[in-house]
């Protein structure tokens, strides 16, 4: 799971009413981290490894685009890099309606 807080300035590209949106981002954010309990096998030994969790803040750094359908709705794709203990890239892609 992961929380961040991201600022973006975004550069349009308009051409007869018409084009696309990119922004880059810059933020801070926070990881936590759930590994279960679980049992192995080293060396024909079962080896039991108990539950762990771990919060760790990050420093975030990324990207992303806006294309217009319509005059309301857009789809958005984005892509950011978390650099923290355990570094971690988030895609995400969706689709907005202005109200």
């Amino acid at each position: 799971m992961d929380v961040s807080v991201n600022f973006h300035y975004v550069f349009n590209f308009k051409k007869d009413g018409q084009g696309f949106s990119v922004y880059p981002l810059a933020g801070i954010g926070m990881q936590n981290n759930f590994y279960g309990k679980k049992s192995m096998e080293v060396d024909g030994k079962e080896i039991e490894i108990d539950r762990s969790n771990s919060t760790k803040f990050a420093f975030n750094l990324g990207g992303g685009i806006t294309l217009p359908i319509s005059e309301r709705s857009y789809l958005n794709a984005e892509a950011r890099f978390m650099f923290a203990k355990d570094d971690n890239v988030a895609i995400m892609l969706g689709y907005g309606y202005r109200f």
